[in-house]
This record gives C-alpha cells, structure tokens and sequence, in this order.
C-alpha cells in the first residue's frame, strides 16, 4: 500500500535533494519509517552509495548488557556516550570500507590495507563485537582509548577518506528504529548518543560519509536536556517531521483511491466522494483533523475505523457521527501512545492526565493549576518526583503543554496544541486563560462536554532546537500586542478582491514584525497607473545571512512583495509577478497569497520551475507561512525564528523547486 499512497513532502523533497540534515525528528506515527523506506528507495534508484539499516531489538539489547558488564555499575552517560561515540564510529566507517570494496575492488584500497575481525554481518553487530573484545572493569575513559586502539579508528578513518576522494562519491547512512525498545536510562540514551556524536565526527571530519538517523522526539528531548554538546553538536542540525492539512489530505485522497479506484482531478473531489452530510469540502476534513495530531497514522486509523462503522450502518459514505463514534473508540488508543512515549520521560504523566478524568472539556487555568495542587498529595512517588523536579503546578501545566495534552486559548482563533513534545509555551499566562485538554484524548477520559464543546486547534510545532534557550523578556510588548492583532485579524479577511486591500495591509504589517531586522522602510509600492497592484517593497541592507545572498548574487537591493488575496492563483497572476523581477529588486521576488499548505503543488512548482529558465527567482509565500512565524515568535519569545525559517524557505525554493520536474503550468 505505500508505494501507492506515499506523499512526496516538502520534508521529503529536502531529504532526497541532499540530504543536509543528520537527524530526522517525529512523533509516533508522524511517518519516519515511510520516510526511512522511501529514501531508501530514492538513494537506491539514483545509484548512491547507501547503507539503510534496521536493528533488531534483541541485539540492541545484547549491546546494553555487554556495556553493563565493562563498565562501573551506575554508569554516567557521558561515560557512555564516549565510549560508544568511537564504537560507533569504527563501525559506521568498517561498514562503509567493506560496501565500497564490494561496489568497486579495484579503486579502494580498504579491504587490501586492514583486517578487522570484529566487522559483523552489519552495523550493530559490529559495534557489540567491539564491546566484548573490550576487557571488564577497566576504567571508563581508559576504556575509550581502547576502543580506538582495537579498533584502528585513526586508520579507518584516513581510509575510508582517502577511498572515497577517489572515487568521487560519497556515501548516505540511514538508520531507523535504534530507539525500539529503549529506555531512558544511561546506558541506553549514551548508545543513542554516542551513535549521534559518531555520525557528526563523520561530517566534521569531511569523510564524505553522511548519516542520517531517524529519532523519535522524547529521545531527542531526553539528549537536550542531558548532553552537554547537544546545542554545538545536534541543536541545528535536525529536520522535524511536519504534516499540514493539504498534504494529510492529499494522502488520504491517494489512500482513497488505491482502495475504491476511484481518482478525481483533485484531492478534494476524491474526499468529497467518500464524505456526505457535513463532511465534505476542508471544513468537513478539518473537522476530522481536529480529533487527531495531525499525523498520517491519526486520521487514518480515524477514518478506517470510521468506514467500518459505517458499513456496519448499511453505508458507503462518511458521516460526522461516524467520525465521533470512531474517534470515542480509537481515543484509548491514542491515549496509551501518549503513556508509551512520554511517561519514562515524564515521570507521573499517567497520573496526572487520569486526574482530568470527568472533568469539563474546558476550564480556566486557575482551576487547572487548582487541580494540580489537590491532587499533589495523593499522587504516587514517581509523579511526586517530577512535581519536585518540575518545582511548581505552573511547570507541571507547561509540561502537559510540552506532550501535546492540553491547549491555550488564543483570542478569537481556537486553542493552541503542541504536537511534537516540545516544552516551550506561552509565557506570562493570566489566571483566567481558557485551557482545554485536546480532543483526541478527552472521549477516552469521559470528559464533560467532549462530543457537544467544539473548537479550533492550533498547532504550534516547535521545530528548531536553539543553541541557547529563548530569553522570556526578549520579545517587545509592542511585537506582543502587533503579533496577537494580527492573528486575530486574518480570520476575518475574507479571500478575494473584496477585502484584497485589508489582505495587502495585513502583510505589511507582518512583513515589518516579522522583518524589521533584515529589511528596512518596508512599505507599499506607489504606482498611480495600477492602483489595484498589491505590492509592497522594502530596502535590503543585511550584512549576513540569507538577504546579504540574494543582494550579492541576484542582485535585491530592494526587495519586492507582491501580494494575493486567492489561495489558488492564475497564470496572470504570476506572470505579473515574474516581470517584476528587474532592476533595483534584482531578480527575485516574493509573491504572498493566501495558501494554507507549507509545500508547494506541481502547478506552483512549475511557475518557480519557470522563473528559474528566465534567470528569475520566484519565491512564493503562503500565509500559512507567516502565520506560524508570528505564533512561534508570540509564543515562545523566539526572535530568530523568522530569520532561519526564510532562509529555510528560499533555500528549499532554490534546491528543491528550481529543478525542472514533470508538472503543469495552469491557466
């Protein structure tokens, strides 16, 4: 079935184009492995040198026994993490020898230069056969500095380079599901750890061997919160897996149609054939969304637990009843994946989230820290303990906030969720704040009011893990007050040439929050021949980054926005905006429209696709867009966020988009 449903992501298409990141982050069911395979996939069909690998727990395992048995009883992690950083990459490097000797004899010189007896029938069990050869009860730096002897590492590594330089190439490492079965103990999180340290000596050391490891996001967290080099080492070197209702929608369509063979001209078309009665159109698929996290594993046990009930009621079709009598039923289920992935790390979170049990779906934040208080003396020790860690009621509700359990409410536009496990939430939160617990757990808790209280949720995905933690007081009241204005305004601008000049001044005033720091005098674009052209320009200064590029290479001294009240655009509409591209705006300009998907679809592709063949850059810039950069600014102080987020979304349009691929330009 996946070779028939997988959505090529924007995630995905980053990947595949370098890949540039050594760490790919998800929740459960947020897609790694589908990821992790199609990778594989893609590397192998372009002739890359790969090596896709999947440990067997068991000998996962047999790895933190043999640790166990060598190393001091209570090991610290760093101790671990050490060691295993040379294990790891002794074995990564033999793995690479041993596959370049088999891919071409006569051009390494690897096999012909070292014998190494411990290298197993893969990765893991090499790195075990490193580990036993080591002698027990030796000290743990001492232990180190044996496994580098053993192992030749200096050797290897001199090799390997040297074999791959000439033949040009490089290799790709892929590495899913090490976290099966783990714990988060030291000997596990240091083997987690020490294959993460070992995959970036790789990069610094400029062996032409990239890894990539696919983790699930509480045990990157646990390594932010307890490796001291994770901000030099890890913090910016990771892609968090994101889904957004255009691409949770285009895989069900796909899924829709590999099973009834039903295929429609739009994805839209395609759900609006399965859904009746209120479900069709977005609005119907959002409302199903709104009962999941917005991962591909979500709505479709939703959907197919939907469907059977269903054909159980005589019907082909999909009804809102179905879909909250599916999501009541798969509640529990979603509820012990929040158990399983975040209660070794958040000791008493059981506990807790049963304490909400028959309460009412929304409540104040006063009576939720009200109720923390209460139930403080009757929880059980673990929870007792990370009460005493977190050190206050507020932290154990930002904690909650941080597995994506409970929401705040933004005015006007719904509740905010975390759904990827981040521990960053709004600050400074008044004791009258609504908070509610998030649909997709409420039915499994008898939550008051679960089927009959509806509301918007928001995502607020915390994708970047910063060097340093965000300064609380470095964000202005000023930014606040714009920032909260302007989200609660976008609601209320309808699509269209109506309200197509609040549209264009909203975007002004994002464009001067959002990029105060890089662009200066931002300001609309006069032109008394055309005064219903929606452009506005600001003046390029930046003496680093992303905008100092673009006025080096392509020439923007003036930086050029054209700005569309439409989710779908015409073929005027970008031809319109290309011929700006001149002059004093270089050659590259921005066009801002109301899209509500972070990716681009073939018809938009193939109009970057386009620019790019008359020596132009267009960037197009879904509102979507902004919108998360003012909450992610707004709700975690985060002044730099704009600033890696852009220069994530040109690079991705000058990497991904600009290529020419198959796609149709529309009319």
């Amino acid at each position: 079935m996946l070779d028939r449903v997988f959505v090529r992501t924007a995630d995905f298409e980053a990947l595949a184009a370098g890949p540039n990141h050594n760490f790919v982050i998800g929740r459960r069911g947020a897609g790694k492995s589908a990821l992790f395979i199609e990778l594989t996939k893609e590397f192998t069909k372009r002739g890359e040198l790969l090596i896709s690998f999947v440990p067997e727990e068991s000998t996962v395992k047999g790895l933190v026994a043999a640790l166990r048995e060598r190393l001091p009883s209570e090991p610290k992690y760093t101790n671990v993490r050490s060691l295993m950083r040379v294990v790891w990459r002794a074995a990564l490097l033999a793995v690479v020898g041993r596959t370049l000797g088999r891919k071409d004899s006569s051009a390494t010189s690897f096999e012909k230069s070292t014998e190494l007896p411990w290298l197993a029938s893969d990765l893991l069990a090499s790195a075990l056969a490193v580990v036993e050869a080591l002698p027990s009860g030796s000290d743990p730096d001492a232990l180190v500095y044996k496994a580098a002897s053993f192992t030749g590492l200096d050797k290897l590594t001199d090799l390997v380079r040297t074999d791959l330089d000439a033949l040009g190439s490089r290799v790709v490492i892929l590495i899913d599901k090490l976290d099966e079965g783990w714990r988060p103990h030291d000997i596990e999180a240091g083997i987690v750890g020490g294959l993460c340290s070992a995959v970036i000596d790789l990069r610094d050391k400029r062996t032409n061997v990239h890894g990539v490891i696919f983790l699930r996001d509480n045990v990157f967290r646990l390594l932010e919160d307890i490796d001291d080099d994770f901000s030099r080492n890890m913090a910016g070197d990771n892609l968090r897996l994101r889904w957004d209702e255009q691409t949770l929608l285009d895989l069900v369509a796909r899924r829709i149609e590999a099973v009834t063979g039903i295929v429609e001209s739009t994805p839209l078309k395609t759900w609006n054939r399965f859904a009746k009665q209120g479900l069709e159109g977005k609005e119907g698929f959002q409302f199903c969304l709104q009962k999941t996290l917005y991962r591909p594993r979500d709505i479709l046990e939703l959907l197919n637990t939907a469907r059977h009930l269903a054909a159980l009621r005589r019907r082909s079709n999909l009804i809102k009843e179905d879909i909250n009598d599916a999501a009541r039923d798969i509640a529990q289920i979603r509820l012990g994946d929040l158990y399983k992935e975040y209660e070794e790390v958040f000791a008493g979170l059981t506990s807790y989230v049963r304490a909400f049990s028959g309460r009412p779906a929304i409540d104040t934040l006063k009576n939720v820290l009200l109720l923390i208080e209460e139930n403080r003396p009757i929880l059980p020790e673990a929870a007792q303990k990370s009460y005493s860690k977190l050190g206050s009621a507020s932290a154990v509700v930002l904690a909650l906030f941080g597995v994506g359990f409970l929401g705040f409410a933004l005015t006007g536009m719904g509740f905010q969720f975390c759904h990827d496990g981040a521990d960053r939430a709004p600050a400074d939160l008044p004791p009258e704040t609504k908070v509610a617990v998030h649909p997709c757990y409420s039915r499994a808790l008898d939550i008051i009011g679960a089927d009959d209280v509806q509301f918007d949720v928001l995502l607020a995905v915390n994708d970047d893990y910063d060097e340093e933690k965000p300064d609380k007081q470095s964000l202005s009241a000023l930014f606040k007050a714009g920032a909260n204005t302007l989200l609660t305004e976008i609601s209320g601008i309808q699509l269209g040439e109506a309200d197509a000049s609040k549209f264009e001044d909203w975007v002004l005033q994002a464009l001067r929050l959002l990029l105060s720091g890089e662009l200066s005098n931002i300001e609309k674009k006069p032109n008394k021949d055309a005064p219903k052209r929606r452009d506005i320009v600001g003046s390029n200064e930046a003496k680093s980054g992303v905008w100092k590029r673009l006025l080096q290479q392509r020439n923007a001294g003036q930086i050029i926005f054209e700005v569309k009240n439409f989710e779908d655009l015409g073929a005027d509409a970008y031809h319109q905006t290309i011929s700006y591209a001149t002059g004093v705006y270089g050659n590259v300009v921005f066009l801002v429209h109301r899209g509500q998907r972070s990716g681009l679809n073939d018809n938009e592709r193939s109009w970057v696709q386009q620019s790019a063949l008359d020596g132009k850059l267009l960037v197009l810039v879904p509102v979507v867009v902004l919108i998360r950069c003012l909450q992610k600014q707004l709700g975690s102080d985060r002044a730099d966020y704009t600033k890696k987020a852009i220069a994530r979304w040109i690079d991705t349009h000058e990497r991904n988009y600009v290529n020419p691929r198959s796609g149709r330009r529309g009319s």
